[in-house]
């Protein structure tokens, strides 16, 4: 912190001496007016990296906003500078490591955490993590980046290229790469007290996972996928720190659609309910239009026209735009929908299952939300028809029993939270045919779930570490099964009463690590628009992207997580109860 303040007095104008900082190998300092970075200065110098840091900082502020002219320019820059935030990173001892890959450079760091530096004799290059964060730079980019920095050839750091891969640029150019253990502090606001941060954002203590707090929680998700619709589509994978905003493609526009309707009805008569509503309808009327078109680029400032999407054709995007129907039709919100489109996207779900065949175009990812979409179809006729047996209803049985089938165990996770949902709208008040099944791939989750005794993993605890995502850490995937998961302990038939406890702590360990993704006031102090930002999920602790269909997902999980945790003290609460003595 001593350092934090040296540097906050050098941009005042004063000359403290530099306070001594044990083991620093390298320093960077970036100052923001209006959320703007407008000032950055880095030094690779060990012990005076700080000192030489803060000499680069001014340099460049005196250049991008220089010295007032008179009296009335001095005071505006002196008062611009007074309102600024800084966010600093000192990092520890270089650590060595060994990337024959740029890929490589993945598993040998931590990711938001540890700088990349690569040396040339006594020349440094290094990148620190929330400058990579705020450049869209994960670590075999970073490496690629530093590599040809000290290489001074952009041409000697390709990926895939034998002679230009890391290993041969190490070689060739008496290279010698790095990892740096940084530590991040911050001033989230003007006049703020400076904070530590992880990864960019504060971690989340358990303390704060309360009913209420999620609630809250919800309706902030809810809030923000809301503000990302607009009359023409959807705001795709935003990135809080450049401001990029690319239309959602048609199954992340879907998916916002039916998480939006879902949530409408569960909040009730609200204006965040009729506000959600709105949004699910207006892009229900996008996903089906026939022709796409051009977006207007003025109405959420995009750079380029993007294309509108268009449900037709994507297995996922028709079925959650059925379900999404379904669910606005259950909250007296008939969609601006003609009834012959409504009959031709009903008939494409059903073609995707046809006696007990997938067709071509619905693979195995898909296949659990357009099982989810049959279900519902078979529940809707049977309501219709209660005495008869319709084709409707052994179509969406065959189709979710055909997927539980085909998943091997280790890989049903990955069609969660669809299958789930579908098995139970099918049981309806009977015995849940899978439930072994489910039950197996609850223990599976389990044992992957990080724990919150890791120092370098706080801000990951409750998290799932899926394989077949890509990535060593839990990421917003996540929350696919962890919504699912909160349903079973609300479901006696999958959670007995001595497992509700148990089940319990998990899935409030799985909310903490929602709520870390979730982008609150630390996690947007660095944006460049935080009211836009505000509560979307992100991908990742370490990622500055906040997709579309992670925000969708997480609102859909932290409505199934409130109604299981207060299920589940209520069980607890009539269980004290008869237990107690009269």
């Amino acid at each position: 912190m001593r350092a934090f303040r040296y540097a906050q007095a050098r941009v005042r104008g004063e000359q403290p001496e530099p306070p001594a900082v044990a083991r620093l190998t390298g320093a960077e300092v970036i100052l923001r007016i209006n959320h703007t970075p407008v000032a950055r200065g880095q030094s690779w110098g060990g012990g005076v990296s700080l000192a030489e840091a803060c000499d680069a900082l001014l340099a460049e502020l005196d250049h991008n906003l220089p010295a007032g002219r008179d009296v009335v320019e001095a005071d505006h820059r002196a008062s611009l500078i007074a309102s600024a935030t800084m966010t600093m990173e000192l990092a520890g001892a270089l650590v060595p490591i060994r990337c024959d890959t740029f890929a490589d450079a993945s598993g040998a760091t931590e990711p938001g955490l540890d700088a990349i530096v690569v040396r040339k004799a006594e020349a440094t290059t290094g990148m620190f993590p929330l400058w990579a964060l705020g450049s869209g730079l994960e670590a075999p980019r970073v490496l690629q980046a530093c590599v040809a920095s000290a290489a001074g050839d952009a041409a000697a750091a390709i990926p895939g290229v034998p002679d230009s891969e890391a290993g041969s640029a190490a070689s060739k150019f008496g290279l010698a790469y790095y990892r740096a253990r940084t530590s991040q502090i911050a001033t989230l606001a003007t006049g703020g007290e400076p904070v530590f941060l992880t990864r960019s954002g504060r971690v989340v203590p358990s303390t704060d996972v309360t009913l209420p707090a999620l609630r809250r929680l919800t309706d902030q998700v809810a809030d923000h996928l809301c503000q990302r619709v607009w009359d023409e589509g959807c705001i795709g994978q935003y990135q809080y720190l450049s401001g990029a905003v690319p239309v959602a493609d048609a199954g992340g526009a879907a998916l916002a659609a039916y998480s939006l309707a879902e949530y409408a009805n569960w909040r009730g008569d609200s204006d965040q309910a009729r506000s959600a509503r709105a949004a699910a309808t207006t892009l229900v009327g996008v996903l089906l239009r026939d022709a796409t078109a051009s977006a207007p680029a003025a109405e959420i400032g995009f750079k380029a026209k993007e294309a509108i999407p268009s449900a037709w054709g994507s297995p996922a995007a028709e079925a959650l735009t059925l379900l999404t129907i379904r669910e606005l039709l259950a909250g007296g919100e008939a969609p601006r929908v003609d009834g012959a489109r409504l009959t031709r996207l009903d008939a494409a779900v059903a073609a995707r299952f046809v006696g007990e065949r997938w067709d071509d175009k619905t693979d195995a990812r898909q296949r659990g939300v357009v099982a989810l979409a049959l279900a519902a179809r078979a529940v809707d006729a049977a309501q219709a028809s209660p005495t008869e047996v319709s084709p409707a209803w052994e179509q969406g049985q065959r189709a979710v029993r055909s997927v539980f089938r085909e998943t091997p165990p280790e890989r049903l996770v990955s069609q969660m939270p669809w299958l789930g949902r579908a098995e139970l709208m099918l049981a309806g008040t009977g015995e849940v045919p899978a439930s072994t099944a489910l039950r197996e791939m609850r223990e599976q989750c389990w044992r992957v779930q990080v724990g919150g005794d890791e120092p370098d993993a706080m801000d990951l605890a409750g998290g799932l570490v899926l394989s077949g995502e890509g990535s060593r850490r839990p990421t917003w995937h996540s929350l696919r099964p962890l919504g699912f998961l909160a349903r079973m302990l609300a479901e006696e038939r999958l959670t007995g009463e001595a497992d509700v406890l148990p089940q319990l702590a998990r899935v409030v360990a799985g909310a903490r690590f929602t709520r870390q993704l979730a982008a609150d006031e630390a996690v947007t102090a660095l944006a460049l628009e935080p009211g836009r930002a505000a509560w979307g999920i992100r991908a990742a602790t370490w990622d500055a992207h906040q997709p579309v269909d992670a925000s969708a997902i997480g609102l859909l999980t932290l409505r199934e997580t409130v109604d299981a945790i207060d299920a589940a003290g209520k069980r607890l609460a009539a269980r004290r109860k008869a237990q107690s003595p009269r």
